[in-house]
């Protein structure tokens, strides 16, 4: 007999949150100067803001997918949520690659930590 979906606890969401969060950065890691360049440009570029844009809200869309489906989330406005999530690890993105603010930092801690800090917030718990 399968889990129902309601029956999971939220022990899936850190690995959820962990894997997405690793697939970011290999993604960002992947041409990190063009990737640069592009988030650069494409706040000043018409052409590339729009896509930008659309970039944004397929990941918010994403995010508020993720925030309405699973179970345990506590998320009081998960428009804003999915937001502040999008917000967030984009710019954590930028300052450890692009800009290289904390070369120092491994990715498997920042990753941990930010899981740690993303659970906190979805689960609304501040322990």
């Amino acid at each position: 007999m399968g889990a129902d979906a309601d029956d999971r606890d939220d022990r899936d969401l850190p690995a959820l949150l962990r894997k997405t969060l690793a697939l970011a950065f290999r993604v960002y890691r992947e041409r990190p100067g063009l990737q640069r360049v592009f988030s650069e440009q494409s706040r000043k570029i018409p052409e590339l803001i729009e896509v930008r844009r659309a970039l944004e809200g397929d990941l918010r869309q994403a995010v508020r997918q993720i925030f309405a489906a699973a179970p345990g989330i506590r998320v009081p406005d998960i428009e804003v949520g999915a937001y502040l999530a999008t917000v967030f690890l984009q710019a954590l993105m930028e300052d450890l690659i692009y800009q290289h603010e904390h070369a120092d930092f491994e990715d498997d801690r920042v990753i941990e930590a930010a899981t740690d800090f993303g659970m906190r917030y979805a689960l609304g718990r501040i322990d």
